[in-house]
């Protein structure tokens, strides 16, 4: 299941860079970092990826930890369920840090 999340996760991003998607790439950096854009020295730490599994309660829309930098995909077992849960929670939740 995890391994198709990343794989909706690598697909989704494309659609996202080539503008197919209501988001772009500063929204997404926005969401789970709190930054428009990466700094030129760099992130302070390797961001990384966790799984919001069903089992684990409500999941369908990702969360994320922007002092960790940690970005919480929704497991979920179509790519169209992983798509809408991506852009809706993304789009909700606001821009953290970004005026």
């Amino acid at each position: 299941m995890e391994a198709r999340t990343i794989s909706f996760w690598r697909d989704w991003l494309l659609q996202v860079e080539d503008g197919e998607n209501i988001l772009n790439v500063g929204d997404v950096l926005a969401f789970a970092t709190g930054l428009r854009k990466i700094p030129a020295v760099g992130l302070p730490t390797q961001p990384k990826l966790n799984f919001l599994h069903p089992e684990d309660g409500p999941a369908g829309f990702p969360t994320a930890n922007t002092c960790g930098l940690i970005l919480r995909l929704p497991v979920c077992t179509q790519y169209h369920l992983f798509k809408d849960g991506m852009e809706n929670g993304i789009s909700w939740g606001g821009q953290f840090g970004v005026s």
